[in-house]
Order: C-alpha cells, then sequence, then structure tokens
C-alpha cells in the first residue's frame, strides 16, 4: 500500500490496543501525521509497510497515553508551594513552573491531563502554549480558577461568587477565557485554612446554575466534593464528574456518612468518580489511609465507574509520581486491567475524550507509551515508563534511560 509521507512503524513485545482486549504478541503500530493509520501483528505490518521508517521497542510493551483526571500543575507537590502560600507569587514564576509539571507528567507516561484549578487564566495559557509546542506536556484540559465562596476553598485562585447571578457569571467568564470546563467547589477543602471538607459551600440550587449555565455553552461542570451532603447536590445538580468523593461526615472521618442509597444512584446513574488516589495515601496515619482505601473499595463494589487522577501538585504528591496513583487504585480491589482501563479508555470517555485518545486504534491520536512489563497483570510495571509519544512526537525515548 502506498505510505503517507512521513509514515512511522513502530514495533514492540506486546501492544494493548484496548485494555478489555487481549494484546497483541508481537506487534505494532503505524503513525502518520499525529494520527494511528495501522495497528496490528508484527509480521503483517512489515509486510504492508515496508519501506517507512521504523523504531523497535523490542520486549517492552506498547499502550494507550495514560491520564490523570486530575492535576493541579501551579502546585509542584512539595511541603511549601500549596494553596495559599501561591498567593502573590509572581504569574510569570508560576507559568513557568506549571510548564515544568507538564513535563513531569509527561516523562511519567501521561499524555492527557485536567488541570482542575490554578491562579487567573493560567491554565489556558500552559494548555496553549503546549499545544503550540513551546513545550512538552500532556494534552490539557483546563477549568482555570475554581468557582467557590468567599473566603472558601481555593479562593486564592480567583474564582470566588457571592451567590447564583455571580456563578452564572463566572461560567460565563470561563468560557470566554477559553476554559474547556467549570470546576465548583461544592464543599470545603482541606488545603485550605478555615475550610471544613466535610461541608457545603453551595447548595443544591446553586449548583443546578452552575450546571444549566455551563450546558448552555457547551463546558463539563466537574465538582469537588467531599462531604456526603456535596456528593448529593453534585449528583442531584447533574455534573459531569465528581471529584474525592469521600463521604466525609462531621469531624472529617472519611467514609464515616456513608450512605448506600446515594451510592447505588451514584452507580445508577454512570456518573465518573476520581477518588484522586495518590502517592499521599502511603504517608497517612494507617487509621486514615485505611479509611480512604475501604471507601473506595466499596464504590468499586457498588458499581461507581472510577477514573484515574491524582490531584497531583498537593503537598506530597509530585507529578512524576502518577504510576502510585494507580497503585493505590489497584490495593481498593480494581484489578490490574480495571486500572489500566481506569487510566486510559474508561478516563478517556469520562473526560470526553474518548474519540481521541484512550485505545490504540486507527484514526485516533498518536499518544503511545512502552513500559516494561505486562501492565495488565502487573500495575506496577506502569511505572517502568520508558516511551513515551505524544501526538505523534517522541518526546522520550528508551535510549533516555529509566
Amino acid at each position: 500500500m502506498a505510505s503517507p509521507r512521513g509514515a512511522l512503524l513502530i514495533l514492540a513485545g506486546a501492544v494493548i490496543v484496548d485494555p478489555d482486549v487481549e494484546p497483541i504478541r508481537p506487534g505494532g503500530i503505524v503513525v502518520a501525521d499525529g494520527r494511528i493509520v495501522a495497528v496490528g501483528r508484527t509480521d503483517v505490518l512489515a509486510g504492508q509497510w515496508p519501506e517507512v521508517d521504523r523504531i523497535d521497542l523490542g520486549r517492552l510493551t506498547m499502550l494507550p497515553g495514560l491520564i490523570d483526571a486530575h492535576v493541579h500543575l501551579c502546585y509542584g507537590g512539595s511541603e511549601d508551594d500549596e494553596g495559599a502560600r501561591q498567593q502573590g507569587t509572581d504569574e510569570e514564576q508560576v507559568a513557568e513552573a506549571m510548564m515544568g509539571h507538564a513535563r513531569e507528567l509527561t516523562e511519567a507516561g501521561v499524555t492527557t491531563a485536567r488541570d482542575l484549578g490554578s491562579p487567573g487564566q493560567l491554565g489556558v495559557r500552559v494548555r496553549d502554549a503546549l499545544a503550540h509546542g513551546l513545550g512538552v506536556g500532556p494534552r490539557l484540559l483546563v477549568a482555570n480558577a475554581p468557582l467557590t465562596t468567599v473566603g472558601g476553598h481555593a479562593w486564592q485562585h480567583g474564582g470566588t461568587c457571592g451567590d447564583v447571578r455571580a456563578l452564572r457569571q463566572r461560567v460565563r467568564e470561563r468560557h470566554d477565557e477559553g476554559a474547556d470546563l467549570v470546576k465548583v467547589m461544592v464543599t470545603g477543602g482541606g488545603t485550605t485554612p478555615g475550610s471544613d471538607p466535610a461541608r457545603l459551600q453551595f447548595g443544591l440550587a446553586e449548583v443546578r446554575a452552575v450546571v444549566e449555565e455551563a450546558d448552555a455553552l457547551g463546558m463539563p461542570v466537574v465538582a469537588h466534593a467531599h462531604g456526603t451532603e456535596g456528593i448529593a447536590v453534585s449528583l442531584g445538580a447533574g455534573v459531569s464528574t465528581i471529584e474525592h468523593c469521600t463521604w466525609m461526615g462531621e469531624g472529617k472521618a472519611i467514609g464515616a456518612a456513608w450512605d448506600p442509597g446515594l451510592v447505588v444512584e451514584l452507580a445508577r446513574r454512570g456518573t465518573p468518580v476520581c477518588p484522586t488516589a495518590s502517592a499521599l495515601w502511603d504517608g497517612m496515619p494507617e487509621a486514615r489511609r485505611r479509611a480512604k482505601v475501604d471507601t473506595v473499595r466499596r464504590m468499586h463494589r457498588a458499581g461507581v465507574r472510577l477514573i484515574a487522577g491524582t490531584d497531583a501538585g498537593v503537598k506530597r504528591v509530585r507529578h512524576a509520581d502518577y504510576a502510585r496513583g494507580l497503585a493505590a487504585l489497584h490495593e481498593c480491589g480494581l484489578s490490574a486491567r480495571e486500572v489500566l482501563s481506569a487510566a486510559t479508555k474508561a478516563a478517556a470517555a469520562a473526560l470526553g475524550v474518548g474519540h481521541h485518545v484512550g485505545t490504540l486504534e486507527p484514526t485516533k491520536t498518536a499518544d503511545v507509551i512502552a513500559v516494561d512489563g505486562n501492565p495488565l497483570e502487573d500495575v506496577s510495571s506502569l511505572g517502568n515508563v520508558k516511551w513515551v509519544m505524544c501526538g505523534g512526537v517522541v518526546v522520550r525515548s528508551a535510549a533516555d534511560g529509566g
């Protein structure tokens, strides 16, 4: 067959086209103009594409690029750069840091990410810079400043709202800024002094107003909700995804306000939940870590749709530590195959980009990684990323080491 100009044949010991399908062994893909042209066995592709340039990844396993559904590029995961500490930091310095954190994500195999809260319009600025090749990083979906109450969780980013009218105005502002989605802080959060993650910041009427306004503009709404009241409000308002979803009760006890009827409704509606499983869990007091694991395990058993996202950037969660969040999901009872789906196919569908990424199929964007091992059997292999391609461009080669 005639080869498209610049076509590239990439071969590997195994190719995971879709986490729900058995790998092709040995296999490969053909990439041209930033998209996947063909997928198949090595011998078949080599015969069909004899004259194109090749990359042979040897025994590595090739699979779709990973997705982090919840990051904060403005923070780096250290002890001293989160929350209110960012207030007053020079915008240029923050933008530069965000570009660096984006590179860290991609080197960890993340080729798509949702930035769910950054100061002002920096999310759009960094997204567009990366899209124009001015740095290395994942394809970004950005919220810019999240909607919150006056003095509420993440107020420092600039998205405070005093009433329904202000909420609707903020949604329109996000649209005019070029944001991809709207983030609303339905409950308080743990990183803002004086904020209680178990308590409501916005009620049902307010969050419904946000969803109505965003729907009219074609924008999804992502809800930050820890407390059970916040989960109920988020679900009732019809948000696109719910972040954290810790079923927190009084005293900030994780899982203490578990509501069996509400979790059944959450599963029935199929609203995706990003439990932000991350490296942070490893350093928690044992009782709190166990409560996190048990709560996510119960949601999984109830049939709630879970997607991978780490809250990267908050204290002790570096962007490079993405794979540790996948290990935490595995501990919560997800099989290795389910973890990989939560990080690729299922996450892509939840983020509304499943027609572009999430599987390795012809016409899809060539976001591809290669790891040492079989992630369908061993989740830890997702921490052994050796090769990364974003949009048909190799941004990390096996020769780079690591």
